[in-house]
């Protein structure tokens, strides 16, 4: 996924957004190698709350966003996508949240709740920083997960995958939970940390989601 291709689903879905708003671009897939595929569920939603305390996983639900559809978006059709849908339109690219700069900055939790029809559910908070710009108003975060029942945590694993730069440029950082992560240089190792509520977890540390220019084809 690049920027390009990023604008180019947007103004397909929102064909009448405002140039000034800004875009974080959110794309979930939930490896579910199974026949059954059909009974997945998967949603998400954004906080501007990064505290766990005294939570309860219903007051999350205002912050779902409900327009989502579950597709295959990917090549391996192993992995189940999670993908905004406008009228009879999908976007190719994952749900890009469109709204404006600095209400997309203010955003500090993540949250997929996720599970199979008839079992308990799971919800996994991610803890983010954001800070678009004027400038550089497009940002973009992969999530990559293996589902997990919740009685074999061991065999969960989850890549959060952004673009940063520093001095020398621009790179490519990864967060990883569950597998090794000597793949790349800049691999960050996720920590599992227990919620105050039950079939819930938190992650940390913090996902710094980079911000891009809109005539810049970088690549996610």
């Amino acid at each position: 996924m690049n920027t390009q291709e990023i604008l180019k689903e947007c103004e397909r879905i929102f064909p009448d957004m405002d140039n000034s708003m800004g875009i974080l671009n959110i794309d979930i897939g939930l490896y579910f190698p199974y026949v059954n595929q059909d009974i997945v569920i998967c949603e998400f939603g954004l906080l501007d709350d990064d505290s766990l305390d005294d939570r309860v996983g219903e007051e999350d639900d205002e912050h779902i966003f409900a327009d989502t559809v579950l597709n295959h978006r990917y090549r391996n059709t192993n992995y189940v996508t999670l993908s905004k849908k406008s009228g009879r339109k999908m976007c190719a690219t994952g749900y890009p949240v469109v709204a404006p700069i600095e209400e997309l900055n203010r955003h500090k939790m993540l949250f997929i709740r996720y599970g199979v029809q008839g079992d308990a559910e799971m919800t996994m908070f991610i803890p983010i920083s954001v800070n678009l710009t004027e400038k550089e108003p497009v940002g973009a975060l992969e999530i990559h997960m293996l589902y997990w029942d919740g009685e074999q945590p061991e065999k969960f694993g989850v890549v959060c995958s952004t673009l940063c730069k520093d001095g020398e440029g621009i790179y490519r950082r990864r967060y990883v939970l569950g597998r090794p992560v000597a793949d790349f240089k800049d691999d960050v190792p996720f920590s599992y940390v227990d919620t105050p509520y039950g079939d819930a977890f938190s992650v940390t540390p913090v996902v710094e989601i980079g911000s891009q220019p809109k005539d810049r084809f970088s690549v996610y």
